[in-house]
């Protein structure tokens, strides 16, 4: 998943036909999205997993 989310955001900052404020908002939807499926119980184990690195 980690790799999907990476490759989307990279997809939308490479692309010129968009302005800046265009791909932030972009890239902040595609993060809104993956925070809403993850739900609280994945933001926990995400959260604790960023701790422990």
């Amino acid at each position: 998943m980690d790799e999907e989310i990476s490759n989307l955001i990279n997809a939308i900052t490479k692309r010129t036909d968009l302005s800046e404020p265009q791909k932030a908002m972009m890239i902040t939807e595609i993060i809104q999205n993956e925070i809403n499926k993850l739900g609280k119980r994945g933001l926990e184990e995400v959260a604790k997993n960023v701790i422990q690195k």
